[in-house]
């Protein structure tokens, strides 16, 4: 982290440079650096050895600053009482290993009177992977060691030997090493607490600069992709009909990053966006219908995500975007269960529901998608009912409402579904697709099946005005490779539910009180 902190403020540009910079708000972020901790993150550095901090070896970080001039330079940071309490144990530890070791050195030279040879060196045997068994004197297999000496290892030629007085003295050299360790360790937890007291102010506004400035980087990466534009935040109209969200051209980011990144030479469907935010301006609920894989999901994705970008101070992808402020976008999408809070499916779905209405108000953005699937047909139209009139009474917030009821879209005739002005609050849309007219025959030959057109759908991706009267439920199990038999079946089967649903819908009237 040190090491981050002092690169990080060696690149700061100087005065001079910032003056040059046109933005205010990047001036300001980089001028709030604290520069002395650039210093002191340096300071710091210099008295840690490197080796052992890769290593992470605690209990050697700070031996080499001992008795080097790099303790005034760090006393004159954090307070020379300060690190003279966090480094005299350590010193202490370390004079106690040099004078062990030190004894072993007098070892060495009665060794070399005994055996009458200078050149006798101590050797060191690895024991494992990571130990080691010191003080060891090596002769060659024919020679007789000293009384008392024991052996520890032996290959063809040589065989080494712990002397007696090493092995009354080695263990003393062991302990005082673990004590060693112990103290390194102890000193660098204390010197981290004395820096954390000093630099702690300094490393959380520098914390904050950094976040600032990553997060700057990242829009400043997105304003430079192709297609995007800047948003402008609408000021509302002079009459107090509300604030509106035009965008022109609006298109998904991820979904278009994918298309791309695929290398297909398919491009997204761009669409544009009107929806209006707080008080009883036209077009203030859009009811989104269409087939299953039209798009209705991504369609209603990219005007949150696109609102949320430029809440930010995000660059937005689409030709031009006029957004407003919003309190909140709260969407209510996908299934998902919480078995561990005995929470299912259609609980959790009725429960989010339940939070949105609760916590939306008037300059929010609501999103809700295929609100009540997870019940029985006619409960489901209820709630999905009730739940979109209670927004349009009493939030009376911006809403996108994806459902494959066709009773839903009716609201859009209601009263409530117009403002005093006979404007349309409420408006349909669909997600545009093409169909050949053909249906499935379900009388041809299980034998000899023709290949399924049952409605063989072409998906367009525009959003348009206007209701969608079907959902194209069997196209996509057309495409997902559903057998032909049961395909048919299943066709036969949908024509004689439409014609009982149709017979049973013309007296549909749903309670408004």
């Amino acid at each position: 982290m040190l090491t981050l902190v002092a690169r990080l403020c060696d690149l700061l540009p100087s005065e001079e440079a910032l003056g040059q910079i046109e933005s205010e708000l990047l001036r300001s972020t980089l001028r709030s650096v604290p520069l002395a901790l650039g210093r002191d993150a340096h300071v710091f550095l210099s008295l840690l050895d490197e080796e052992a901090a890769l290593q992470d070896d605690r209990g050697k970080i700070l031996l080499g600053a001992l008795g080097t001039n790099l303790e005034a330079e760090v006393g004159a940071v954090v307070g020379e009482e300060a690190l003279r309490q966090v480094l005299s144990p350590l010193q202490q530890a370390a004079a106690h290993v040099a004078e062990a070791e030190s004894d072993m050195d007098q070892v060495l030279e009665d060794v070399r009177r005994a055996l009458g040879r200078r050149d006798v060196q101590w050797k060191s045997l690895r024991t494992g992977k990571t130990g080691f068994m010191e003080y060891l004197v090596e002769l060659p297999v024919k020679t007789k060691p000293p009384a008392g000496w024991a052996i520890i290892s032996q290959t063809k030629q040589y065989a080494r030997y712990h002397p007696e007085s090493v092995a009354a003295r080695y263990p003393k050299v062991l302990q005082r090493r673990e004590e060693l360790s112990l103290a390194g360790q102890m000193a660098w937890e204390d010197l981290l607490g004395v820096a954390d007291d000093r630099l702690h102010v300094a490393l959380r506004q520098l914390a904050a600069v950094t976040a600032s400035l990553d997060a700057l980087s990242a829009l400043a990466t997105i304003a430079e992709l192709p297609g995007y534009c800047r948003p402008v935040f609408s000021q509302g109209a002079a009459d107090g009909a509300g604030h509106t969200m035009r965008v022109v051209g609006a298109r998904h980011p991820t979904i278009e990053h994918f298309i791309q990144a695929s290398g297909s030479n398919a491009a997204i469907v761009p669409n544009d966006i009107c929806i209006s935010i707080e008080g009883a301006s036209p077009r203030n609920c859009s009811i989104v219908t269409g087939p299953n894989m039209g798009g209705k999901s991504s369609y209603v994705r990219t005007v949150a995500v696109i609102a949320i970008l430029a809440q930010v101070g995000s660059f937005v992808p689409a030709d031009s975007a006029e957004c407003v402020v919003l309190d909140g976008v709260f969407t209510r999408m996908g299934a998902d269960d919480d078995l561990a809070a005995g929470m299912s499916t259609f609980f959790l779905e009725m429960h989010h529901t339940a939070e949105i209405l609760r916590l939306a108000t008037s300059r929010s953005l609501v999103i809700m998608d295929e609100l009540g699937r997870g019940t029985a047909t006619n409960d489901g139209i209820a709630i999905a009912w009730a739940t979109l009139r209670y927004v349009l009474q009493r939030v009376r917030c911006a809403t996108l409402f994806v459902t494959h009821y066709p009773q839903i879209t009716e609201l859009a005739d209601e009263p409530e579904g117009r403002d005093e002005t006979s404007d349309n609050r409420v408006v349909n849309i669909h997600m545009s697709y093409l169909e050949p007219g053909r249906g499935f025959d379900p009388s041809e030959s299980d034998e000899h099946p023709a290949t399924p057109h049952v409605d063989d759908v072409t998906f367009l991706y525009r959003a348009v005005l206007g209701r969608a009267t079907t959902s194209h439920g069997l196209n996509v199990a057309r495409m997902a490779g559903f057998p032909a038999n049961y395909l048919r079946i299943a066709a036969a089967s949908a024509r004689e539910f439409q014609a009982q649903a149709s017979l049973s819908t013309s007296s549909w009237a749903p309670s408004r009180a």
